[in-house]
């Protein structure tokens, strides 16, 4: 239960993040269209990427739990599936992840890249926590 809780936390970080105030790049300036992936391939990029850094507070399965908790928003909310899709894309092609060193959590910039498409899940959601 621990690691779910710790899990919903960096993932709600990374996203909230991703997805503060401004958008950086619009339109196909991010890069290649990955509306083409399936929720099991573009979440395992997504939380691979996360993982990467292996920052000290960031669990160890993180990569597994990750992907869990991101696959589980596509089951949840099929209608919002393009929405979703959206929003795990720009976490891969508009966002890098590094370790803050003085609090030893994820660090995601540039802050805000994906505004537009996690308001647009969120909308669809009705909860931006459901957009993780």
């Amino acid at each position: 239960m621990k690691i779910i809780k710790t899990a919903r936390f960096v993932g709600l970080v990374a996203v909230l993040a991703a997805t503060g105030c401004s958008d950086s790049k619009t339109g196909s300036e991010g890069g290649e269209d990955l509306s083409h992936l399936t929720p099991a391939e573009i979440c395992k990029q997504k939380c691979d990427l996360q993982a990467a850094p292996q920052c000290p507070k960031t669990p160890p399965d993180w990569a597994t739990s990750c992907a869990a908790i991101c696959e589980a928003k596509y089951q949840k909310y099929p209608s919002c599936a393009a929405q979703a899709n959206a929003v795990d894309a720009c976490s891969i092609q508009k966002v890098s992840y590094s370790c803050d060193s003085a609090s030893g959590t994820l660090l995601v910039t540039p802050e805000g890249a994906c505004a537009s498409p996690g308001l647009a899940c969120a909308s669809c959601t009705g909860d931006i926590l459901q957009c993780l």
